[in-house]
């Protein structure tokens, strides 16, 4: 989750599965501007005929992402300055 959440989503992301540890897998989707910053990686012919990051998710994982709100921890940096020399 900790890569979809920094990579693929203009919005944070919670983890309700209910599993436990880690997983590894390799997920294969079609990616579009909203994802990576906008900063895509080079589409190549394979990578376009794939489903949808959501599609993947469901039919590949049995995962599914939904839109919900809710708190979310914030840090707020009100002042920053160089560090002194000792």
């Amino acid at each position: 989750m900790p890569v979809l959440r920094r990579a693929l989503f203009d919005r944070p992301a919670a983890d309700k599965t209910n599993l436990m540890g880690r997983s590894g897998f390799d997920l294969a989707w079609s990616y579009d501007d909203s994802q990576f910053d906008g900063k895509l990686p080079t589409i190549n012919i394979e990578a376009a005929n794939r489903p949808s990051l959501f599609s993947a998710l469901q039919t590949e994982l049995g995962l599914t992402l939904k839109s919900s709100r809710a708190q979310v921890e914030t840090i707020i940096i009100v002042s920053v300055q160089k560090a002194s020399e000792n």
